[in-house]
């Protein structure tokens, strides 16, 4: 595909960029519209589809978002934005409004397809700061091998492809590098006027913050932006810091590393190779002799999953008891920045509405006032004002705690492996379907992960 010429015509620019599951397609979206700046409008399958449509993605009815996503597309083109789209946009259902929204369009088009194979998909999965709880074998369900859309000039950007080569192939082909903004702001905006001279020509400053149509975050995309190569040679790194950074594939050699402390929930998913030994599954053994209980966190069956919430209420149960032996107001410490015991347990109350209350009973209204949503919910688009925003005694966090565990004993009370196999929507990835057992593994997993934080922060504190 030769470069877009946007000087050609006084229409703005539409860019679409597709891929897989996992591709990167959602981050570099987002990158290119951020280089652009002001007179870009980005919009998001998952957003328009998931948040404002709330619309399962479905073979089994006529779905309203490709349409409605068609339409928001050609709405931004026509008030002079330049638009980029990003999604899976499967081509099954998608392939028609695309190619009807490219035919209409008449200024210049760009599309692009990363073309990312699926093992690469499940390593940049496991590279995530916090990866969706799915196996690869449910990646697999997902996944659509070179799903072009077949339009004219499609560019098809390799996983070779660097995160900065292809958002500087995705700028320099659509010709977004030398487009000027079409909209009132930046061209007609006082604001922007009166601060051109700290930006460069063209846009805005960072300081009058880019207007978004549609942000989301999509919980299927990475959260950091990736170095590519970064080489430490000689490096006195003691004593720093990494928090919700990815360090997958990183290779240290000759390193001093006395006293380094890794936390790493997502351990379990891969390798950590030391002297070239894998630690895995020593540190698994570990925590499993430390946590009694814990290895029942993927049990399969209904009697042994009973066992295993039973395990891990009588954990907790001593954390509390734990806990109530400590000065007042240790409940609401918050160590090195992490949530407080307090909040631990009102996330635990959360995880179980959203995987047991909405997930798997799919009740009307499950979310309780007082849970802690995790740091992502809000940015993702979801509503808080449906929690409280004071703080809640200690009493009243411990009454709603017993009431989620008691809605799990429940549950647990009458499951049989034919409800165990049953699908349901995920809830952070609706085009997907996850079981009932993957979803009472999540919470399981959630409570065992969370109780080793909250011990190792009561620790800290005594």
């Amino acid at each position: 595909m030769s470069a877009v010429d946007p000087a050609a015509t006084t229409a703005p620019t539409l860019v679409i960029i597709r891929g897989n599951s996992g591709s990167g397609k959602t981050t570099t979206a987002r990158e290119v519209r951020r280089r652009f700046g002001r007179g870009a409008a980005l919009l998001e399958q998952d957003h328009l589809r998931r948040t404002v449509l709330r619309e399962h993605d479905s073979v089994h009815i006529d779905p309203v978002a490709p349409a409605f996503i068609a339409a928001t597309a050609r709405t931004a083109l026509d008030l002079g934005y330049h638009v980029v789209l990003e999604g899976i946009l499967h081509t099954e259902r998608y392939a028609t409004v695309l190619h009807q929204l490219i035919e209409s369009h008449p200024g210049p088009t760009a599309i692009f397809y990363l073309d990312v194979s699926f093992d690469e998909t499940v390593r940049r999965h496991l590279r995530r700061v916090e990866p969706i709880p799915v196996t690869p074998d449910e990646m697999r369900t997902w996944y659509t091998r070179h799903d072009l859309l077949g339009a004219a000039d499609e560019t098809v950007i390799p996983e070779t492809s660097t995160f900065e080569q292809t958002v500087s192939t995705i700028l320099h082909l659509s010709g977004l590098t030398v487009a000027t903004p079409l909209t009132p702001c930046p061209r007609r905006c006082r604001r922007c006027a009166r601060d051109a001279d700290a930006a460069p020509a063209g846009r805005c400053p960072a300081s009058h913050p880019t207007p978004t149509i549609v942000a989301n975050r999509s919980p299927e995309e990475p959260r950091v932006t990736q170095d590519d190569g970064t080489t430490f040679t000689d490096r006195d790194l003691r004593g720093a810091r990494f928090r919700n950074s990815t360090l997958a594939g990183a290779v240290l050699r000759g390193v001093e590393v006395r006293d380094l402390d890794i936390d790493a929930p997502w351990l379990a998913d891969g390798a950590l190779l030391v002297n070239g030994v894998d630690v895995v599954p020593l540190v698994e053994a570990e925590l499993d002799r430390r946590f009694p209980g814990r290895e029942l966190r993927r049990a399969e069956h209904p009697d042994a999953l009973r066992s295993a919430w039973a395990a891990i209420e009588r954990a907790w149960a001593a954390a509390v008891d734990q806990v109530g032996t400590m000065p007042a107001g240790a409940v609401d410490v918050s160590v090195d920045d992490e949530w407080s015991f307090a909040q631990t347990l009102r996330h635990l109350a959360f995880a179980t509405d959203i995987w047991l209350g909405r997930t798997v009973l799919r009740l009307p209204q499950p979310v309780h006032p007082l849970g802690q949503p995790h740091a992502e919910y809000e940015t993702d688009g979801f509503d808080m004002s449906i929690f409280a925003v004071t703080r809640p005694t200690f009493a009243e966090v411990l009454e709603l705690r017993a009431d989620r565990q008691a809605m799990m004993r429940d549950f647990l009370a009458g499951v049989t492996p034919r409800l165990l196999a049953e699908l349901r929507q995920h809830p952070w990835s609706t085009e997907h379907d996850v079981s009932v057992l993957r979803c009472l593994h999540v919470i399981m997993g959630e409570e065992w992960e969370h109780l080793r934080f909250a011990l190792r922060d009561l620790a800290a504190q005594q």
